[in-house]
């Protein structure tokens, strides 16, 4: 999939529940953590099978370069489940 218009962006707005991950620095013992599911809100602005790209503010010039602010990707293998919360309109 290409990415999308900003127009197009803001068709659809969906929730995306994903596991979180942590890294840190030095030395750690093996010990299980639990990591709470991680909801985030936004326009789609890219996806594909390797990763969602999430926006929560979309910039409507034209003549923008860079028309996605607040923007998180969220590798696929990380994704519980999208559920939309606007439904993109159906092209005839």
């Amino acid at each position: 999939m290409k990415e999308v218009t900003p127009a197009e962006a803001q068709q659809a707005i969906v929730e995306v529940e994903w596991q979180d991950s942590h890294f840190g620095e030095g030395w750690a013992s093996a010990t299980a953590r639990i990591f709470p599911p991680v909801f985030s809100v936004g326009y789609v602005a890219y996806e594909d099978e390797h990763q969602i790209f999430l926006v929560r503010d979309v910039d409507m010039q034209i003549s923008t370069l860079c028309p996605w602010g607040a923007s998180l990707a969220i590798p696929r293998a990380a994704v519980v489940s999208i559920r939309y919360l606007k439904k993109p309109k159906v092209k005839p």
